[in-house]
């Protein structure tokens, strides 16, 4: 990723005949040997399938906690270089990942990309600027603190599940994992193919 990042930084040309959709899942406290292909005893035949059939990265340097791992992943920069090596964002911190840095859905947008995000952000609540519309997502359907209750979707007596900018209230009561899952099937079962898909799920 840190690859792809750096080429089209430097303005170089990636040319093919149709560009890839691109989707990644990203998935909090799972270690190496939690997943079928490193593990026998782990039963999950459709994350199999898009493993054997997709490709798999296994080599991201990964953080003890979300928020780093997530700008790293994003801008491409170890958190020490990013400003989030000091751990998470808490929902009332004034501040995000810094907008001085460019994100991998925002170079892969200059790249023709219809780009979604479907899940938990947890890099900047307090600023707009900081939200996934404005860090180079077209949409982002999911909660913004690293945070919540499955089903009320409340994080420290407020709500958080968001359509785009717009609060979604009427998914409260609904399992969050459900909604997300809902909605991601829907954006890539409905994407129009003359544009490619980039989705990250986190």
């Amino acid at each position: 990723m840190m690859l792809l990042l750096s080429l089209l930084s430097a303005g170089v040309s990636i040319v093919l005949a149709q560009p890839p959709n691109i989707i990644v899942i990203l998935a909090d406290d799972l270690g190496y040997n939690d997943v079928s292909w490193h593990n026998d005893a782990v039963i999950m035949p459709h994350l199999a399938q898009l493993a054997r059939e997709g490709v798999t990265l296994e080599q991201h340097y990964t953080q003890a906690v979300c928020s780093p791992t997530r700008g790293a992943l994003l801008t491409g920069r170890y958190p020490i270089h990013n400003g989030l090596n000091n751990g998470v964002i808490s929902p009332l911190m004034p501040y995000g990942l810094d907008t001085s840095f460019t994100t991998l859905p925002e170079e892969l947008r200059r790249a023709n990309y219809t780009t979604h995000m479907v899940g938990k952000w947890h890099l900047g609540f307090c600023n707009k600027k900081f939200w996934p519309t404005n860090r180079g997502f077209d949409h982002h359907y999911g909660f913004l603190n690293g945070g919540q209750s499955y089903f009320s979707h409340t994080r420290d007596g407020g709500y958080d599940f968001w359509d785009d900018e717009e609060v979604a209230l009427a998914d409260n009561g609904t399992y969050s994992t459900t909604l997300i899952q809902q909605r991601a099937v829907e954006l890539i079962s409905t994407h129009d193919d003359s544009k490619p898909l980039f989705m990250y799920i986190p």
